[in-house]
C-alpha cells in the first residue's frame, strides 16, 4: 500500500498537516475567542481602543493608520507563516505531480469541496491566499479555489461561535447563511464568467521528481523536507511584500471609519448597505475582528441592515485577497470575485432591512438580553447587557417582611454608571414585577456622558428609582430595551 513513494509522501503530508493544524487551533486560533471577549468590552466601552483600532483618540490620521497597520500585520503574521508553511507542504508532499485531480471538480461539487479544505484553516480571507493559490497551482477547479477563501474566513469554527453567541437570531443567521451561499455559488460563477481553464502550477513550483526515485522514509523526509522550505520560501518571496503593502491600504481605508460618518452615511436604508459593502471589500482585517468592529458601529448608531452587510464582505473579502489570487486568476475573475461579494452583501443587507420589523428583539443587533446572576452575600442582580454591565440594587428577601408594615421601603438606587445612549428611537424602560404583575414605571435615555434622562414617567429621578406607596411585594426590577412607538405594556426580551 506505501510502497510507492508518492504515497508515502502523501501520508506523511497529511500527518505533518495535522499536526500544524493542531498546533496552530489549540495555541491560536481557539485563544483567540478570549481577545475577542476582550475586544468587545473594549468596542462597548466606545473610547477604548482594540487590535489598533480606535474610534476616537483625538490622534492623527497617519498616526492612526499606522497604528492600526502595523498592528494588522503583527495580528495576521502567525496566520500567515501557517499558511506559506501549509502551501509549501501541498507541493512537496500531498501533492508532488505538477497536477492533481483531487480539486479539478468544477460547480457546485467543486465550491463544497474547497469548503471542507477551507473551513478548518480559520485563516482570515487575506491569510488564506498561500494555500488557494497552491492548490490552483496543482489543478484545483476556479469553484473549490474560491470555496477555500469564503469557507476559511467566513466559516471557520471560532467565527461560528462568536456570531452565534454574540448578534441576534436574524443579525447572526444573516452572516451564516450568507457564507454558505457565498462558498457554494460565487466560484461557480466566476468560472463562468472567465471560462474555465485548468492552469498547472502557476507558481512555477512544480516539485520535480528525484533521480532515482528514493522509496525509503528517510529519503521520502530529507528530500520532501528540502521541497517544503523551498517552497514555502518561493510563497513568502511572491507574496510576502505584496500582503505588507496591502495591508497598509486598507488600514487607510478603515480609517474611513469616524463617529459623524456612522451617523451620517451607515443608517438603516439602502444607501447605509450599499456604503457597508463597499467598506467591506475595501478592507481586510484579522480574523474574528469584524465582530467587534460591527458591534462597535452599532453602538455608534448604524442600522442593523448594513451591520449585516459588514458582518459578511469584511471577512470574505479584501485588497490583500483580491490582489493575491490574480496571478492565478484572470482579470475578470478578480472582479467578477469582488463584485459577488459586494452583491452577496447587498443581499443580506437588504433581507434584514426587509425583515426587521417582523423579526423581535433586534434593539440593538446583538445579544443585549442575558442571564440574572444573584450574589446571596448582597442579594444584587447583575443583568448583562451587550454593551456595559447595569447592576441593580434591592434589599435583601427579609428586608421586605420588616419594611412593609411601616411602609418605609420607597427606593431602589440604580448604578447605571456607562450605560451607552441608544439610536434609531430605541429607549430604556424600567419596570417593576409584582409576582407575576409588571407595571412600568418610565422610560430614559441616556446622554453622551452615561447620565440618565427620564423621557417618560415620574418615578425615574437621576439615579434613583421611587416605588409606589404599595410596592412593598416587589419581587424583579427590570431595565429593557424597548423598540421604537413601542407601548404595549409588556417588557421586551432585551433586558
Amino acid at each position: 500500500m506505501l510502497s510507492s513513494t508518492l504515497r508515502r509522501k502523501r501520508l506523511a503530508g497529511i500527518l505533518l498537516l495535522v499536526l500544524a493544524l493542531s498546533v496552530f487551533l489549540v495555541f491560536n486560533r481557539f485563544p483567540k475567542l478570549d481577545i475577542v471577549r476582550e475586544d468587545l468590552r473594549a468596542a462597548s466601552s466606545l473610547g477604548e481602543c482594540f487590535q489598533g483600532f480606535c474610534v476616537d483618540t483625538g490622534a492623527t490620521l497617519f498616526s492612526r493608520w499606522w497604528e492600526f497597520s502595523v498592528t494588522y500585520l503583527e495580528l495576521v503574521a502567525p496566520g500567515m507563516i501557517f499558511a506559506f508553511l501549509v502551501a509549501g507542504l501541498t507541493g512537496a508532499f500531498l501533492f508532488p505531480s505538477s497536477a492533481t485531480r483531487a480539486f479539478s471538480s468544477g460547480g457546485i461539487w467543486g465550491s463544497f469541496k474547497g469548503l471542507l479544505v477551507g473551513t478548518p484553516m480559520s485563516l482570515c480571507s487575506a491569510c488564506i491566499v498561500p494555500i488557494s493559490r497552491a492548490l490552483r497551482g496543482k489543478g484545483a477547479s476556479i469553484a473549490t479555489t474560491l470555496a477555500v477563501v469564503q469557507g476559511s474566513a467566513t466559516l471557520n469554527a471560532p467565527a461560528l461561535i462568536m456570531v452565534a453567541l454574540i448578534f441576534t437570531p436574524l443579525l447572526g443567521g444573516s452572516r451564516i447563511l450568507l457564507s454558505i451561499l457565498a462558498g457554494l455559488l460565487i466560484g461557480p460563477l466566476v468560472a463562468w464568467v472567465v471560462g474555465e481553464r485548468q492552469q498547472r502550477d502557476p507558481e512555477g513550483l512544480a516539485v520535480t521528481p528525484f533521480e532515482g526515485k528514493p522509496d525509503s522514509w528517510k529519503d521520502v523526509l530529507v528530500h520532501g523536507g528540502i521541497e517544503w522550505i523551498r517552497a514555502s520560501l518561493g510563497y513568502l518571496l511572491r507574496l510576502g511584500p505584496v500582503m505588507i503593502l496591502a495591508g497598509f491600504i486598507s488600514g487607510l481605508a478603515i480609517q474611513w471609519v469616524r463617529p459623524e460618518v456612522v451617523e451620517t452615511y451607515l443608517g438603516n436604508n439602502l444607501q447605509g448597505v450599499a456604503l457597508a459593502a463597499t467598506l467591506g471589500i475595501l478592507i481586510n482585517v484579522p480574523l474574528l475582528f469584524e465582530v467587534p468592529l460591527v458591534v462597535l458601529l452599532l453602538l455608534l448608531g448604524m442600522g442593523a441592515a448594513p451591520a449585516a452587510t459588514l458582518l459578511f464582505t469584511a471577512a470574505a473579502g479584501g485588497p490583500i485577497t483580491f490582489w493575491g489570487l490574480a496571478r492565478s486568476l484572470p482579470r475578470r475573475g478578480i472582479v467578477t470575485f469582488a463584485a459577488a461579494t459586494w452583491l452577496v452583501g447587498m443581499l443580506g443587507g437588504l433581507s434584514v432591512f426587509a425583515l426587521g420589523p417582523f423579526v423581535p428583539d433586534t434593539a440593538l443587533g446583538y445579544r443585549s438580553s442575558g442571564d440574572i446572576i444573584v450574589h446571596s452575600e448582597s442579594q444584587k442582580e447583575l443583568v448583562r447587557t451587550g454593551a456595559n454591565n447595569i447592576s441593580l440594587w434591592s434589599f435583601p428577601p427579609q428586608a421586605y417582611e420588616s419594611q412593609r408594615t411601616n411602609a418605609t421601603l420607597r427606593n431602589i438606587s440604580l448604578d447605571l454608571t456607562g450605560i451607552q445612549p441608544l439610536s434609531n428611537g430605541y429607549q430604556y424602560e424600567a419596570w417593576l414585577v409584582f409576582g407575576s404583575k409588571v407595571r412600568s414605571v418610565g422610560t430614559f435615555q441616556s446622554d453622551a456622558s452615561g447620565q440618565v434622562i427620564a423621557t417618560k414617567g415620574f418615578l425615574l429621578h437621576g439615579q434613583s428609582l421611587s416605588l409606589p406607596v404599595d410596592s412593598a411585594h416587589i419581587t424583579e426590577v427590570l431595565i429593557t430595551i424597548e423598540p421604537p412607538g413601542e407601548d404595549d405594556g409588556r417588557p421586551s426580551e432585551t433586558r
